[in-house]
């Protein structure tokens, strides 16, 4: 097998990969952090004069402490699920532009398990830099896609015969 010589190319190209996998990292822990409640974890997701716009720019968030408070507001369902369905990003040096959609099934639950679940496509727009801490959300645009909603039905298992 013959050896290749690694050009410039190669390695710009291996640099975008890396990159295009952190910031993967950063958008797949803010999902994760907001589903476990993780505030610390969320925080760590944004710079600290991230600004985060919410329903469509409707609701306007400065600094990550701000944006973090206001997604306490997940405590009010018993459960989430956050479902990353595809991102593009396109990196361009030390700033980068993500657009990502996914479908979050959040848990209403009334007393005795009798409840909802609102089922909702989202898209997120995001702006992110690479600094000292890595790459983090600098600016993020919630848009809600469209909603349903279903009957709260406890986990069984099929029956057998």
């Amino acid at each position: 097998m013959e050896k290749k010589n690694i050009t410039s190319d190669d390695v710009r190209a291996l640099q975008e990969l890396l990159d295009q996998t952190a910031i993967r990292d950063v958008i797949g822990q803010y999902f994760y952090a907001l589903d476990r409640r993780d505030f610390a974890a969320l925080t760590a997701c944004f710079t600290s004069d991230a600004k985060a716009e919410y329903f469509g720019g409707k609701t306007v968030y400065a600094g990550r402490e701000a944006i973090t408070n206001i997604l306490r507001i997940i405590k009010q369902f018993k459960f989430t699920s956050h479902l990353i369905s595809n991102t593009m990003i396109k990196v361009d040096g030390d700033r980068a532009k993500a657009d990502t959609y996914a479908v979050a099934f959040l848990v209403v639950d009334e007393d005795g398990g009798n409840g909802q679940i609102l089922v909702r496509g989202l898209q997120y727009l995001d702006d992110l830099v690479h600094g000292r801490e890595g790459w983090r959300i600098s600016h993020r645009v919630h848009i809600p896609t469209w909603q349903y909603e279903a009957i709260l039905v406890p986990p069984t298992l099929p029956h057998t015969k």
